[in-house]
Parts: structure tokens; sequence; C-alpha cells
């Protein structure tokens, strides 16, 4: 999935609609991602998050980024980098937070249902970079800004965000016609539903993956508590060879 520098690197705009099923699922008042952290800190309240805050924690992000990203549109103020730059890179502290937990979750510390999170977002958050990018009032602001930079009197590190912002608008298509846009939302739609499958599927082989030992001569170096299997590990059917191994293969 293609991933937005500003969202964690991350996330934007998709739909101003927020699915009133997925926010039934897990109220505003009960919604560690919709209240104010009360942690050291200000980390996310792991011990309170459980799989169905994602979903309705997602669309009140884009929601609120979206509302954002409207309000930098609809100014009539000439663009500089506050009202425009700044104003974007800030739009998406929510899907930032909400995309942070549940990214690393996912690639740390995964479970089936968080799988199915991943393949209902991932179309979604597709939506979302393409409707930031592909935004033409946005990047004329964005356009606007770049080309006056020499005039502007920004710092090394305001002028290193607008460029990377600049580029990225344009290397997602922001130049194309309409037609080639839309295939362009077709394509990043498809391969964001490719990349979590392969993913998932990388991880399910790599679970599955078992290590037969014939000879015990290539045991020979290893530590004695790599010799037999975890405790906690299950029963399975024995195979022909010395040693059955269910270690997982090294990144």
């Amino acid at each position: 999935m293609r991933v937005s520098n500003f969202t964690r690197n991350l996330i934007i705009a998709v739909s101003m609609t927020t699915g009133s099923s997925a926010m039934a699922q897990a109220p505003a008042a009960t919604n560690p991602f919709l209240l104010e952290y009360n942690t050291n800190f200000k980390v996310p309240p792991f011990a309170e998050i459980r799989p169905e805050h994602f979903m309705p924690a997602f669309e009140e992000g884009i929601r609120q980024q979206q509302q954002r990203i409207g309000a930098i549109t609809m100014q009539r103020s000439v663009p500089t980098f506050e009202n425009t730059i700044a104003a974007l890179e800030k739009s998406g502290e929510l899907l930032r937070n909400v995309g942070t937990v549940f990214f690393n979750l996912t690639s740390a510390n995964t479970n089936p249902e968080l799988e199915g999170i991943s393949r209902q977002i991932a179309p979604k958050m597709a939506q979302n970079t393409d409707d930031i990018y592909l935004n033409p009032a946005l990047f004329s602001r964005v356009k606007t800004v770049y080309e006056k930079r020499a005039m502007a009197k920004l710092t090394p590190e305001q002028q290193r965000l607008l460029e990377k912002t600049y580029k990225a608008f344009v290397r997602s298509g922001a130049n194309l016609d309409a037609a080639k846009q839309a295939r362009m939302r077709e394509i990043n739609k498809e391969l964001s539903l490719l990349t979590v499958q392969f993913g998932q599927h990388l991880l399910a082989e790599t679970n599955q993956f078992e290590l037969i030992v014939d000879n015990e001569a290539d045991l020979a170096g290893l530590p004695a508590s790599s010799d037999p299997p975890p405790p906690s590990a299950p029963k399975k059917p024995a195979k022909k060879g010395n040693g059955d191994s269910p270690c997982t293969m090294p990144a």
C-alpha cells in the first residue's frame, strides 16, 4: 500500500462520510483513539485498544482530515507555507495516531481479525491518498508556494518539507489529465489490495515453515535449548528425520 508522508508518512483524505455501522461498533465515548490519551508521555493506551476500535477511528480520522483539507482549498488568501504546506502537514493527527498503532501491530503481532481490517482499510487508504494528491485546488496552492519559494525566506527544514510535498504531488499524478488520473486511481486501489494479500500470504507461509533435520551432525554448534521444540508448541505428527524444528525463517 502506498503511504503518504503526511500521516506517518502515511495517510490522508477519503470520503467525508463516516460509516454509521462502524461507529456503532465502538462509540466515541469508549474508543481510546477518539479520546485524549491519559498516559505517560501520551503514548497510545495499548491495554484499552481493541480491534473493533480501529475502523471507526480510521473513518473518523479520514473525515476530520477531509474537512481540514477542504478548509485549506476554500481559502481566498494567497497560498503561503503556513496556510497550505504546514496546514496540510498538520491535518491528519488522528489518522496518524490510528495508523501508527495499527500498522505496527499488524507488522509485529497480527491476528485474523486485524488482517480482516487490513483488507477493509487498504482501498480506503488508497483512495485517501489519491483524493489528496489528485485534488486540483490543493495542488494549485502547493504549486504556487513551491514556485515562489525563493522569496519566502523559509528555513532549511521548511524548504525540505515544501520540496518533498511538491514532488509527492507530481509523482502521484497531479499533472496528469483526468482520464489518466482515473486510471491511476484504479491501479492504486488494486495495488493496495494486492500488497495486503501478498503480505498476509507471505506471513502464512512463514508461519508454516519447518526445518526437518535428518543428520544430527547438522545440529553441531547449536545451544542445547534449541534442540527440543518449545514446551508450548502443539504436538505435530512425527516426520522422518532426527529433529523437527518449528522455527521461523530469518528476515
